[in-house]
């Protein structure tokens, strides 16, 4: 497979990413603000993370590989991959590894991505407090 059926290959799939992560996004806010739950939305935590700016941003082929190579050298192994991760690396408590891991996605995320990190503050929140509430 050449580079740049890849790089279609990975935007499609990337592109349907996107969309279901601001389908996400509108489900949960409008949960927050009405209190009102997204029942298909229940196990969010597994849904996988848009990529890095960069590589969304890639225009061909050989730029996506590049790309591609040089974010997962910087992240080092320190990735997260999906929103439960997220949400955990907010509320770190101090661990490094997942301190590192927020500090590279917050590094290269793009404007869906610095919305999902935003977002993903508020429903911790309601998550904590729907805990609190079943105890």
């Amino acid at each position: 497979m050449s580079e740049e059926t890849t790089r279609h290959t990975a935007r499609a799939s990337l592109t349907l990413l996107r969309t279901a992560l601001v389908f996400f996004l509108i489900g949960q806010i409008v949960s927050i603000h009405t209190g009102i739950t997204c029942e298909i939305m229940d196990q969010y935590h597994a849904i996988p993370l848009c990529s890095a700016r960069t590589i969304w941003d890639a225009r061909t082929g050989a730029e996506w590989t590049s790309e591609r190579a040089i974010y997962d050298a910087q992240a080092g192994g320190c990735r997260l991959h999906d929103v439960g991760g997220l949400i955990t690396a907010q509320h770190g408590d101090g661990d490094a590894f997942k301190t590192r891991a927020l500090d590279t996605w917050n590094a290269h995320a793009d404007s869906l991505g610095s919305l999902l990190g935003a977002a993903m503050g508020l429903v911790r929140s309601r998550e904590k407090s729907v805990a609190g509430c079943s105890t």
